[in-house]
């Protein structure tokens, strides 16, 4: 789910307890309604959780190690998604969940944005700009996120690289699932950084419809 035309994103912080509770402050705080479904259950036929559609919702689930995780609404219909979805990064960081990660993924490439204290720690983006005339992309800073993360450099550092379009280096350690080519290698680099990716499949979660006001 939280998948649609190409554009997916998911928010992680870390707080121990109270995961979900300070998700919801932050989103209603930031203007956000959070709505709970009644009923739970995927309807596979129609693609909808209690009659909505599930790219118009937010899945929020526990992440493993004192992490809580939301894969984000695709955005339409007024619903919060990836392009919205920084402010309440930045509010949970704000309320104490330290560090907030929020990840980003727009076709074939994907991305990071680390926040503290209400405040970006660094970015980054995995491909260079299209034409070398365009701004260039975030390349991250190793040494700021292995900081607030507390994890070694050397186990993040292959990750936080931007990859040429001409290049095909494979995978960043053996037992990875996936390529650095692949958007989908952020979920590696999550693991590394001690977060757990929350599938829905393992019914862990809830689904919440997460919009503007009246939308």
């Amino acid at each position: 789910m939280s998948e649609h035309h190409g554009v997916h994103g998911s928010l992680f912080w870390k707080t121990g307890q109270g995961g979900e509770a300070l998700f919801r402050a932050a989103a209603r705080a930031k203007g956000w309604e959070v709505t709970d479904l009644p009923d739970q259950r995927w309807d596979r036929a129609t693609g909808t959780v209690s009659g909505i559609l599930d790219h118009l919702l937010c899945y929020l689930a526990p992440s493993g190690n004192g992490w809580f995780g939301a894969l984000l609404a695709s955005g339409y219909a007024r619903t919060l998604g990836l392009i919205d979805a920084d402010t309440v990064a930045y509010e949970l960081s704000r309320r104490g969940a330290g560090p907030v990660i929020l990840f980003s993924m727009v076709q074939d490439a994907w991305g990071y944005e680390v926040a503290a204290n209400g405040t970006c720690v660094d970015r980054f983006w995995s491909q260079p700009p299209d034409t070398p005339e365009q701004r260039p992309n975030p390349g991250g800073n190793v040494g700021a996120v292995a900081a607030a993360f507390g994890v070694p450099s050397e186990t993040i550092a292959p990750y936080i690289r931007q990859i040429g379009w001409d290049e095909a280096p494979g995978r960043a350690f053996p037992d990875d699932e996936y390529a650095l080519t692949n958007n989908w290698v952020h979920v590696d680099f999550m693991r590394r950084l001690g977060i757990r990716y929350p599938s829905p499949n393992t019914g862990v979660g809830r689904y919440v419809h997460v919009a503007e006001p009246s939308a």
